[in-house]
C-alpha cells in the first residue's frame, strides 16, 4: 500500500459522505416540490408511527 496516507483515506470518505449528502438533499428538494408525493411519504410516516404504536401498546410479555 505504497502511496496511501491517512489523509488521502480521510479525503476519499470526505468525498463520499459529501455525495451522500448532496444525493439526501436532491432526494429531499423532490419531495418538497411535488405535492402528491410530500403526501405520500407524510401519510407513510404517520402509519407507520400509529401501526408501531398500536402494536407496541397491544404486546404482552
Amino acid at each position: 500500500m505504497e502511496g496511501v496516507t491517512m489523509s488521502t483515506i480521510l479525503t476519499s470518505i470526505g468525498t463520499f459522505f459529501t455525495q451522500v449528502i448532496t444525493w439526501a438533499g436532491e432526494i429531499l428538494s423532490l419531495i418538497v416540490g411535488n405535492p402528491l408525493l410530500l403526501l405520500f411519504v407524510a401519510g407513510f410516516l404517520v402509519t407507520g408511527f400509529v401501526l408501531g404504536w398500536v402494536a407496541r401498546l397491544f404486546r404482552t410479555n
